[in-house]
């Protein structure tokens, strides 16, 4: 077997909190360092994974030449420099999304890592969940018809929390759930239905800091239309729900059983349905019970992009999501924070401005 890949960190906030213990948890990874400005923060999170290459200085894990994948968990606008000090050190690099703060900053990484061997990819761990992936094969296989509309939505009560982040907060360092939470939606779209988003518009409110709650809709290439709400105030869900014209699809993201199909002519209390999805979930139930120490199906999806990541370095293989993924869905969120402000529709060009 091929020894596992050594994997450093930088930051030790929420983001490392789920990503190492879907890195610990694989045999093709080996956590090897950590790096935080905050010493306490740095000193608790590597004696509880036991790691004692310890640094307060991000360079100085960078250029450990034990270290070969960076993983990039610091505030957004961080990332540019952080990712780009990396690749040019030979590192391959997983960045958390959003990519970067601004556009600006997001051409000149492509640009300037494009002759770079280094594989960079995105945080955008929902394209790995179980659950997105059956969605997007039931649309590409045609399973719900033409798809008339997309609605979704993502919580949390983050913003309620003693501990919130401040860089979450503000616009200008990548924060609001406009940028910093909806990103995963406009990557979702796009990815899910395979075309692009043409039109945005949004409407947000800002309490305790920009954008805590909002909503964004649009239009996609197809004529499809999606929306999804977003709170930094409210309880804890992830949902997507696809409609066709044959049939529609709804995912509860921390759900094992969470999937469902529903035909047409059919509706969530009938009891022929109740029926099949008691029978789909007591077939699910031994891989719930497998995933439930490593923090269940959601957690999981972080598990399931790294492994990908990892293989696409080992065995020199394209990776996805990349830097024009991670730059595409930052120019919607921009385009969006435009349309709040503006109480206008906003028009996407091809390259998302």
């Amino acid at each position: 077997m091929s020894s596992p890949i050594s994997v450093a960190v930088i930051g030790c906030g929420y983001a490392a909190e789920v990503h190492l213990p879907a890195i610990c948890s694989l045999k093709q990874a080996r956590l090897t360092a950590l790096a935080d400005s905050d010493s306490t923060r740095l000193e608790a999170m590597a004696n509880r994974y036991g790691i004692e290459r310890r640094h307060l200085d991000w360079r100085e894990l960078i250029h450990d030449p034990a270290n070969q994948v960076i993983a990039v968990f610091t505030p957004p606008h961080l990332h540019f420099e952080m990712t780009r000090e990396a690749v040019r050190a030979g590192k391959h690099v997983m960045v958390e999304k959003p990519l970067v703060a601004d556009l600006a900053e997001a051409d000149r990484l492509i640009e300037e890592t494009s002759s770079s061997r280094a594989k960079i990819t995105i945080g955008y761990n929902l394209r790995f969940h179980r659950q997105i992936r059956q969605l997007r094969r039931l649309i590409q296989d045609g399973a719900l018809g033409n798809i008339e509309f997309v609605r979704g939505v993502a919580t949390s009560p983050t913003a309620l929390r003693e501990n919130f982040p401040d860089y979450r907060r503000k616009r200008e360092l990548g924060g609001g759930v406009v940028i910093e939470l909806a990103v995963h939606y406009y990557d979702l779209w796009e990815h899910l239905l395979d075309t692009r988003l043409q039109h945005v518009t949004a409407m947000s409110r800002s309490a305790e800091g920009d954008d805590i709650t909002a909503f964004v809709a649009g239009r996609m290439a197809s004529g499809a239309l999606v929306s999804a709400e977003f709170s930094l105030k409210a309880t804890e869900q992830h949902e997507i729900e696809v409609y066709g014209d044959r049939a529609r699809a709804k995912a509860s993201l921390y759900r094992f059983d969470g999937l469902r199909v529903f035909a047409l002519g059919t509706h969530e209390g009938g009891i022929g349905h109740r029926l099949r999805h008691l029978y789909d979930a007591a077939m699910r139930l031994p891989e719930a019970l497998w995933t439930a120490p490593a923090g269940g199906v959601f957690l999981n999806s972080f598990r399931q992009q790294w492994r990908h990541f990892l293989d696409c370095i080992r065995y020199d293989r394209p990776v996805h999501p990349d830097l024009t993924d991670g730059r595409r869905s930052l120019a919607i969120a921009l385009a969006a924070v435009r349309a709040a402000d503006s109480g206008r529709t906003m028009q996407l060009q091809e390259d998302g401005q």
